[in-house]
């Protein structure tokens, strides 16, 4: 049996199942419900890595007011775990959407599928300024109104 979270990766590779996944997982007991992003979205979080020293691109697939999940390829492995900090430094999405946004996360969840050719990380956002959770719902705001 597959869980959640096999479920949930799988789904958002297919925009036209977004819906689906939506439903799914409002029915999770979270206090704020999580917003999916599929691979063809492009929403880019630019991550600085532990220890301050390097950035690298990845693509969100979903976020909440509580934290993000983003994937990176196999081959571009940076021995990420969980407990690390990191410091999401910016989001790129479609035009007029980019922001900085300097928020520290927890790496939580590491997820290693053997059939994907990506890791998956749940993260919970550590320090969470008001100014950022201000920039993240502007940011969500923009992404609906466009209609998607």
């Amino acid at each position: 049996m597959q869980s959640n979270d096999e479920i949930y990766i799988y789904l958002l590779e297919f925009p036209l199942l977004r819906k689906v996944a939506m439903k799914a997982f409002d029915q999770e007991k979270r206090k704020f419900n999580r917003v999916p992003f599929s691979f063809h979205d492009n929403i880019i979080g630019i991550f600085n890595l532990p220890g301050g020293k390097e950035l690298i691109d990845a693509h969100i697939l979903n976020f909440s007011m509580e934290g993000l999940y983003f994937t990176l390829k196999k081959d571009e492995n940076k021995n990420l775990a969980e407990g690390d900090k990191l410091l999401l430094v910016e989001i790129k999405g479609p035009k007029k959407q980019d922001f900085i946004l300097n928020i520290e996360l927890e790496i939580r969840r590491v997820l290693d599928y053997s059939d994907l050719d990506y890791f998956g990380y749940g993260c919970h956002f550590s320090v969470f300024p008001s100014s950022s959770k201000d920039q993240i719902l502007r940011f969500l705001e923009l992404w609906f109104m466009e209609g998607r």
